[in-house]
């Protein structure tokens, strides 16, 4: 967790090997945990939502429900059909073709990512061996669910608790259930008719809807649906961190990856990950990292420069918080 000196984080504490020691900071810590361990982290550190950091047992030093919330990511399922001919799971990457659609010929973008594959999936999108299989899997490119991520207890080595609340919302079942229907529709079409066995077969085997009705296409989605990995949101810029990527509230942190983004692309987010660490890890290099609403504060990097490394000398030990002995 952040180790802290008055409202300034001052470094992070760690431990290793059995020793609990902390990492001091020059001038800023930045936290790249992603979605999920941003929230977590800050959570232990006492930001977050009071009454959550409290059941804890966890001093709170700046209550923000807003930390952990607003959850984002791509829910989508896959259609496996079995194969006659085709080459096992085992033997290839993740997917081997993609691509964006449209739902209604009449929105004015896509609202389904489809993914494509030789290959048979599990669950959570995990391939499987053993099967010659064609699989589609389409997401919903902006989903309207939102969940959230709350701490499991106050160690900081027990996972967080996620909720995503996929398809929670009429909306994205609409979505989801149409782009489920346009695999099933790709799956019959005659050039496919020589490769694939009888959908029935998928259908008993567990692996397709039992037909392309409203009903059996729900209940196929709410059984498989799973997240696509694109998590988002939960230390959102405006909420939790301002527009420099400083986190309200305290001086000398920055949260930097893909939780700070709002709301969720329509897309994969790994490149916009990446330009969100790119731009702050430039900004820093050349030492114009100051938060916008921050430039003129008391404690802001243009009144005050640390000129190096943080030490004990002449300071009081950073504190972790009231729980510290209990992880």
């Amino acid at each position: 967790r952040i180790a802290w000196e008055g409202a300034r984080a001052a470094g992070v504490g760690v431990e290793a090997a059995g020793e609990r020691r902390v990492l001091r900071a020059g001038r800023e810590v930045a936290l790249c945990a992603g979605a999920y361990l941003s929230p977590q982290r800050l959570m232990l550190s006492g930001i977050g939502p009071a009454e959550h950091l409290a059941a804890m047992g966890i001093e709170v030093r700046v209550d923000n429900p807003a930390v952990g919330a607003n959850l984002q990511d791509h829910p989508g399922c896959f259609l496996t059909y079995l194969a006659r001919i085709g080459k096992d799971s085992g033997e290839r990457s993740w997917v081997e073709a993609g691509g964006f659609a449209r739902t209604d010929a009449a929105l004015p973008r896509p609202d389904i990512q489809f993914h494509a594959a030789a290959g048979s999936f599990g669950d959570d999108g995990v391939p499987m061996t053993g099967t010659k299989a064609i699989s589609y899997g389409p997401y919903v490119c902006r989903p309207r669910s939102r969940g959230t991520v709350r701490l499991r207890s106050g160690l900081p080595q027990a996972k967080p608790r996620i909720w995503h609340n996929f398809l929670t919302d009429p909306e994205d079942v609409a979505v989801l259930r149409e782009g489920v229907r346009m695999a099933m529709g790709i799956a019959r079409r005659r050039s496919l008719a020589e490769v694939l066995l009888p959908a029935v077969e998928s259908s008993a085997a567990g692996l397709i809807p039992a037909s392309d009705r409203d009903a059996d296409l729900d209940a196929y989605m709410r059984a498989t649906a799973f997240s696509f990995y694109h998590p988002v949101g939960t230390c959102a810029i405006g909420a939790v961190v301002d527009p420099g990527l400083a986190v309200r509230g305290v001086e000398g942190l920055r949260v930097c990856d893909a939780s700070v983004m709002p709301r969720l692309i329509a897309g994969n987010t790994n490149a916009p990950a990446i330009m969100i660490g790119e731009k702050l890890a430039g900004q820093i290099a050349a030492g114009r990292a100051v938060s916008p609403d921050r430039a003129s504060a008391p404690g802001s990097l243009r009144k005050r420069q640390l000129s190096g490394p943080l030490s004990d000398r002449g300071r009081g030990a950073p504190s972790y918080g009231q729980d510290q002995a209990r992880g």
